[in-house]
């Protein structure tokens, strides 16, 4: 469940990026945030294990665009 969740939300925050613009992180974070409290499926996602997400996803993002 949480596994499938992630991945939704992954994709949610790409498309929505893309289209608007902004960087999928300004989406993925705070939603990442917002499920660690409200939800204990979340309770691995801390702050920073969050921003470290965030970190290695835009690596991977840069190596891909150059």
């Amino acid at each position: 469940m949480v596994v499938f969740l992630c991945i939704l939300i992954g994709f949610l925050s790409a498309f929505v990026g893309s289209i608007v613009g902004f960087g999928g992180g300004v989406i993925l974070v705070p939603l990442l945030l917002i499920l660690h409290t409200f939800t204990p499926l979340f309770d691995w996602a801390t702050p920073s294990t969050i921003v470290g997400i965030s970190l290695i996803i835009m690596v991977f993002t840069a190596a891909s665009s150059t």
